[in-house]
């Protein structure tokens, strides 16, 4: 009878879920998931909401959903713990991140795709304290991931280029060496996120002008 209990509620938890996701409740969506013991679906809701819009409170709770994924499910998921590390960027925790990462990529240098991913994301985590080491990383990560994984790329070159920007805004020539940099960078985004990328590289020519205008 308990096993009979448990998986009804888990169905209902699912159900739940299911409702509150399809009417834009994410939070709920996910502690419904989680209760549900369903870990892809409710990491699948926080691996694609905007990184680039997590406030910090939205941040710290899916931390602490994720932190609440059992140890092996994320041992057998290195993206969780890649996004676990990204959120700990947000948070304030950026030696930790860090740390965690480098150990990962020793881990997984030799599997291509999640040695990507994990270089993506070195290179977003270093890029305002070390742009050209984030450059090296970026150019990693497009070695090894397949086009159709390359999300974030356009969102981690824009990064680069407020870095650069802020790196070399005051001198014209050095300002040139940034936006070869740059260029070097852009055209790592191929397929159908060019575009995106040439939006991006767009914004932060009209950035730089008017950093150079001052």
């Amino acid at each position: 009878c308990f096993i009979i209990e448990a998986e009804e509620q888990a169905r209902i938890h699912r159900l739940a879920a299911q409702h509150y996701q399809q009417n834009g409740f994410v939070q709920e969506s996910i502690l419904s998931y989680v209760a549900a013991k369903a870990y892809d679906e409710a990491f699948e809701i926080m691996r694609t909401h905007p990184y680039e819009k997590l406030s910090h409170n939205t941040a710290l709770f899916f931390f602490e959903m994720i932190s609440a994924f059992p140890e092996e499910y994320a041992a057998e998921h290195p993206l969780v713990r890649i996004f676990k590390a990204m959120l700990q960027k947000i948070l304030g925790n950026t030696r930790e991140a860090k740390t965690l990462l480098e150990g990962m990529l020793e881990q997984y240098k030799d599997i291509p795709e999640t040695a990507g991913e994990i270089h993506l994301s070195l290179g977003e985590l270093i890029s305002e304290e070390n742009v050209h080491e984030a450059l090296k990383h970026y150019e990693m990560a497009n070695n090894c991931l397949p086009n159709g994984s390359k999300l974030r790329l356009p969102h981690s070159l824009y990064v680069v280029n407020r870095s650069l920007i802020k790196l070399y805004g005051n001198e014209a020539d050095s300002l040139q060496k940034g936006l070869d940099s740059v260029e070097k960078v852009v055209a790592l985004s191929a397929g159908p996120y060019q575009r995106t990328a040439e939006t991006w590289h767009h914004l932060m020519l009209a950035e730089a002008a008017y950093y150079q205008m001052d």
